[in-house]
């Protein structure tokens, strides 16, 4: 199917749902928001218990708010996010980009169009880490996760902790049932699930986009990536 196909099918159905677990994120949420209101999908913001003011921004803008009360990690954003998008019976494609503009909202058709094309039940990002534009420690951080997921579970995927991705409804009703949330360990969780089921993943390519310093990720390297690696290893117990 084509791109205009795609987007246009989404249009009559309104089976889109866009996703975006959001904390402290800044302006950076309000830019990103207005990039995804460029198209024809619903919008569902998760606050993960933000304190910096970025959801007053929203005020005004058409889209869905559920908010927790304080901080509970970003696996918690993803999976209440997606319970309460399931219970849209309408929504057949679900969607999930970060809140500090890594991830371009432009390319949210290309997301339709592959899974359209495809009838994947997971399309997810894939960023160039041999760019420049890599922070080190994510760098260092991905590839030890890519290693440990290809020596344990034969994963394919080149980038295993990207959080741009679409998931069927077939997916997503599974992962609302299967995985327990948590922090960034639950999207590692949610690729061992798909790979354990053996559902169709299909990878897109996207920009490699960090701000400075990645000032806008909340990402504890020694300690996410132990609760990471954590889950990989339970996975093959």
């Amino acid at each position: 199917m084509c791109l205009e196909g795609a987007y246009s099918r989404a249009k009559e159905k309104s089976n889109v749902v866009v996703i975006i677990p959001c904390y402290n994120a800044g302006e950076r949420l309000k830019r990103v928001i207005e990039g995804v209101l460029n198209y024809p999908f619903d919008v569902l913001v998760v606050d993960d218990g933000s304190t910096d003011g970025c959801i007053d921004t929203l005020v005004g803008y058409p889209i869905s708010l559920l908010s927790f009360p304080e901080n509970r990690g970003k696996g918690w954003a993803i999976i209440e996010g997606l319970k309460k998008a399931l219970v849209n019976a309408n929504y057949d494609a679900f969607c999930f980009l970060d809140a500090d503009y890594q991830h371009d909202p432009s390319l949210l058709p290309e997301f339709l169009r592959i899974w359209s094309d495809t009838n994947a039940d997971l399309v997810i990002g894939q960023r160039d880490f041999k760019s420049g534009k890599v922070p080190l420690a994510s760098k260092v951080g991905n590839i030890f996760t890519k290693f440990m997921l290809k020596f344990f579970v034969k994963c394919p995927i080149e980038d295993t902790q990207c959080g741009y991705r679409l998931y069927s409804r077939k997916f997503a009703q599974m992962i609302a049932e299967k995985i327990k949330p948590g922090r960034y360990e639950t999207e590692t969780e949610i690729l061992l699930l798909a790979l354990e089921k053996r559902l169709k993943i299909v990878t897109i390519a996207i920009p490699t986009l960090y701000e400075k310093g990645n000032v806008s990720s909340h990402f504890r390297k020694f300690y996410d990536s132990f609760r990471i690696l954590k889950s990989i290893l339970k996975n093959l117990i």
